[in-house]
């Protein structure tokens, strides 16, 4: 709980203190979403620099295109992932709604809202890993389950933050262009940053490079 306080309060003093940045790299998000293809790559941008501001080290604006490109071939692969499961769950949706037996298709529906949740949940590691850590996209991904098994209650306040801001968001839009996706993304970057990051002593190995010389290992 306590490092979820910490995260959170880190957060809303990093909006404050970087709003027009944040701003920015939002408009500069949302800009990269209106080309579908790139959509996945700015998500991986917009991260990329809000960890720099989590980390407070030096960072550009136009360092959003420079990640971009960067984490090109990641951010597909991130899409791709989420194509693949939103399509696994609505196919699950469509065959269980005329099942005949009513429990079994409560029962799958409920298996798969619970693992929208938790894919909901490791995407801040995820990110993390794959930015800040270095990591590829399926290392990155076992360590972000890893993760959420391992601090469920703090994966849990973030999902709830995010509702929240959603929420907010549906009843003043104008945040979702300003600052919606630039606070979400630097809450998550503060995140992984807080939780006591458990997964594989390799892995800790590569945060310990990348905090000691801000130039991670970037293996694809």
């Amino acid at each position: 709980m306590q490092a979820f306080i910490g995260a959170l309060k880190k957060t809303l003093v990093g909006t404050w203190e970087n709003l027009w940045e944040l701003i920015l790299v939002n408009l500069l998000w949302l800009l990269s979403t209106m080309l579908v293809v790139t959509a996945g790559p700015g998500l991986l941008a917009i991260f990329h620099l809000t960890t720099q501001m989590a980390g407070e080290k030096q960072y550009r604006i136009l360092d959003f295109w420079t990640a971009l490109v960067r984490f090109f071939r990641r951010g597909l692969g991130v899409m791709a992932v989420w194509a693949f499961l939103l399509l696994v769950i609505y196919s699950n949706v469509l065959f269980y709604r005329n099942f005949s037996l009513k429990w079994v298709a409560a029962l799958a529906g409920g298996l798969w809202f619970y693992l929208l949740l938790f894919f909901l949940m490791m995407q801040p590691y995820w990110l993390w890993w794959m930015t800040a850590g270095g990591k590829g996209l399926w290392w990155a991904a076992r360590a972000a389950a890893w993760e959420v098994l391992a601090n469920p209650g703090f994966s849990i306040l973030q999902l709830v933050v995010v509702a929240l801001v959603f929420l907010a968001v549906g009843r003043w839009v104008a945040l979702l262009f300003l600052i919606a996706g630039g606070f979400l993304a630097l809450l998550g970057a503060n995140m992984a940053r807080e939780v006591p990051l458990s997964y594989h002593a390799a892995g800790e190995t590569t945060v310990k490079k990348q905090d000691n010389s801000g130039n991670p290992d970037n293996p694809e």
